[in-house]
């Protein structure tokens, strides 16, 4: 595993968002939103630039941030919520004794989407992806690994234009935000020793986002019995299993963001028989494990109920995905019509969905998704340990001089009002946010930074 230096801090990253809840039974929509509030401006937050942010409640918060004239930046997808993953009796295995009863197992995790750079490649064997992986030295990409001739990309951290809000609510307990982000003029760089020409006319990305609150009741969720045994300073788990359920009751929000992307006027390079377009996406899932649990919690409790979290998809030949212990591996495309999840064994933290039809040059074509490559890391910072993987996502174009298309991220978050099982405890949402911009910036700069350099 490839552990990361605070040293690294000063790069930018992050990106959006999916984050569920496990699925629940809910009656139908309460009569009103008033659990979700707007924020919007300026903001240093992952870089810094301007955001508008949906919060529910005191525990998540999703939404966008992108770039200004001030401060260039890049668009990012967010989703920060509390994830709850039941509650546990913990005893001391060497005495016997109770450290903690019906005490609520929460983590705060986030998974988040970065729409990183447009990549121009040529689709030699005609299979729909950009086949090149990214060298690596240690922790940082070194440049790009062609199987396939790429020729130039054009950045996306950039001053982004927004669009007015539209705002609805069409039916009780729903709210929706519509809006652009509009970049023009955007200069391309040069791959290995390929030249350029011209400039990326026009990228638009239009956000409709979608929020619908419900309220659940006798929502089951896992209860567990851990044992724990001091080592030393520390504590080392040496059960964990299953031991029945409680339930729990609250409102729970849907959240989804459907974004249209649109390409206008990219200018290809002349011995590029094949053109095609890749758009560099980058996912994170990333975890604070906190302290405030008391000694006996620690990351290896989350690894032992199976709630670290993963990703997963398929690709041709079957399922495949990543999780923190994965390195770095050969492009994968996946299957049409899919989708990439994230989720634990018990939890279900989000999903990013497509479709494979594009629009390029008012004509419908196939679109293809494929995953690049992976890499992890961890940091203690403060009171708490973090520990996530970013994945490099791709979404590939035929060439032309208009594409269009449109996937969709969707997450939920639940507040609980418990019934039978012990009362939440930790951190507020945006303590632990301050905290997860450094980890985050450390995994999602290092995939940032292979584009700066070339073969």
């Amino acid at each position: 595993m490839k552990h990361l230096s605070k040293g690294m801090v000063g790069a930018l990253a992050a990106a959006i968002v999916l984050v569920a809840f496990a699925p629940l039974t809910a009656v139908p929509a309460r009569a009103d939103v008033t659990a979700v509030t707007e924020e919007q401006g300026a903001t240093t937050l992952l870089g810094g630039g301007d955001h508008r942010f949906i919060r529910f409640g005191d525990d998540a918060a999703f939404g966008v941030l992108w770039g200004t004239n001030a401060t260039p930046n890049n668009i990012y997808l967010v989703a920060i919520k509390a994830r709850y993953l039941g509650v546990a009796d913990v005893t001391n295995g060497a005495t016997g004794t109770t450290l903690a009863s019906d005490r609520t197992i929460r983590i705060y995790t986030i998974y988040a989407l970065k729409l990183g750079a447009i990549v121009e490649f040529n689709d030699l064997n005609q299979d729909g992806i950009a086949n090149y992986t990214r060298a690596s030295s240690g922790v940082n990409y070194t440049g790009y690994t062609e199987a396939e001739p790429l020729y130039k990309y054009a950045s996306l951290t950039t001053a982004w234009t927004p669009s007015p809000v539209n705002r609805t609510d069409p039916a009780p307990g729903t709210r929706t935000w519509s809006f652009s982000l509009t970049a023009r003029n955007l200069s391309y760089v040069a791959i290995g020793g390929s030249t350029t020409n011209g400039a990326l006319d026009l990228v638009t990305f239009t956000f409709h986002l979608t929020t619908t609150v419900v309220h659940v009741d006798n929502a089951t969720v896992p209860k567990y019995a851990i044992t724990v045994e001091r080592q030393g300073l520390l504590w080392r788990i040496t059960n964990a299993s299953r031991d029945g359920s409680v339930t729990w009751s609250g409102d729970r929000l849907q959240y989804t963001v459907k974004w249209d992307q649109k390409i206008v006027g990219w200018d290809f390079h002349s011995s590029n028989a094949n053109p095609a377009l890749v758009i560099e996406v980058g996912a994170i899932v990333a975890n604070r494990f906190p302290t405030d649990l008391g000694e006996w919690f620690t990351a290896a409790i989350v690894y032992r109920l199976n709630e670290d979290g993963r990703m997963g998809w398929r690709n041709n030949t079957g399922a495949d995905g990543t999780n923190e212990t994965t390195g770095y591996r050969q492009p994968q495309r996946l299957r049409n019509n899919s989708s990439i999840e994230a989720g634990g064994s018990w939890t279900y933290i989000g999903r990013l969905t497509w479709a494979s039809g594009c629009t390029v040059d008012n004509a419908t074509r196939t679109m293809y998704a494929q995953v690049q490559g992976g890499i992890i890391g961890a940091i203690a910072y403060g009171n708490a340990t973090y520990i996530g993987f970013a994945v490099l996502i791709g979404f590939s174009f035929p060439g032309g001089n208009d594409i269009e298309h449109d996937p969709t991220v969707s997450s939920d978050a639940f507040v609980i009002t418990p019934t039978g099982g012990g009362t939440p405890s930790g951190l507020g949402l945006f303590v632990a946010a301050i905290a997860f911009v450094v980890v985050l910036l450390l995994i999602l700069a290092i995939v940032s930074a292979g584009r700066r350099r070339k073969k």
